[in-house]
Formats: C-alpha cells, structure tokens, sequence
C-alpha cells in the first residue's frame, strides 16, 4: 500500500466480495471499487432452468462438461472449494456497507451463477457515490465473453476518468 499513491480494486464474483472487504478495511487507500457480478449472492437458478436442460442436451451428449454453467460447476468443483467460499460470502458480506469510494456495478443479464439481486443487495448497501450498469447478454464469464472488450475500456473510462465516464453512454454494453 505505501508503494502507490492511487489504488483502484476491481473483483469478478467472489473477488467482489474480497475486493468489497479490502476497500472497508483500507477506505482511505482505496480511490475506487469495481464489482463485476460480486457474488453476495449466488445460484442464479432462474437463470439455470435453461441451463440444466442445455447440459443434458449439449454436454452430456457430447461428452463436454463446460464451466460455464452453475450445474456444471456442481459437478466439478470440489465440495470444500464450496464449502470455503460460503463461509468467505458469510464472513464478509457485511462489509459492502463500509465502502466509502465510488463503486462500478456490473452485472450480465443472463448471468447463469450470481443473481442480479446480488448486485442490487450491493448496490442498495452503499452510501457513497455509485454506477450500476446492466451487460446485455452477458452471462458470468463477463471478460470472456464477445463484449470483452467494450466492458474493458467502460470500466476504465470510469478508473480513469469520471466525468468522461458519466457522459458515456451506459446502455451500449
């Protein structure tokens, strides 16, 4: 920390929920926050009806389990990984309501693992000032998805630039 003069903290899923804690406790090191998708919340099954009749269809007939999809992940990742991060979720949640720097939300439309009440419970929790911006057919995997790149450059518009930021417009993603 006292190696840079401006630090800005940007976290995808469960890294949102880390990144939210690490600009509680460091508030006056912390410049800004991005939260892409922060998992608050997680097991977006409304989302994952689809997604279940997709993998019967696509990946089992074809033998590829894909990690794209929460049911897929059930499948892959062990149950300690899930276990672990409940308790990261649990322990840390709280701490979005202590982030003082202006926050960037992001979360996809379609996103198949983190609900989007997920980002509206972040958002409602913060006091300071705040963007929330919806991804059109995104799903999770925001930075590999065919709006890579537009998402890139909008999240550094906002690091680098605020009023630039706010004069963009937000609905092109």
């Amino acid at each position: 920390l006292d190696d840079y003069h401006t630090i800005y903290l940007v976290g995808h899923s469960m890294g949102g929920v880390i990144a939210s804690y690490l600009a509680s406790k460091y508030k006056s090191r912390i410049k800004k926050l991005v939260l892409i998708a922060p998992a608050f919340e997680y097991g977006s099954f409304h989302q994952n009806k689809k997604d279940i009749q997709d993998f019967f269809e696509r990946e089992i007939r074809k033998g590829v389990v894909g990690y794209d999809t929460l049911f897929s992940k059930i499948l892959t990742v062990p149950i300690t990984r899930i276990i672990e991060f409940t308790k990261l979720v649990r322990r840390y949640k709280h701490c979005i309501h202590e982030v003082q720097c202006p926050v960037l939300l992001l979360q996809g439309n379609i996103d198949n693992v983190v609900p989007f009440s997920s980002s509206v419970y972040a958002y409602d929790a913060l006091m300071g000032q705040k963007y929330f911006t919806v991804l059109r057919d995104v799903r999770h995997q925001v930075f590999i998805s065919e709006k890579k790149e537009l998402i890139t450059n909008y999240i550094y518009t906002f690091l680098k630039s605020e009023r630039k930021f706010e004069k963009q417009k937000k609905d092109i993603l």
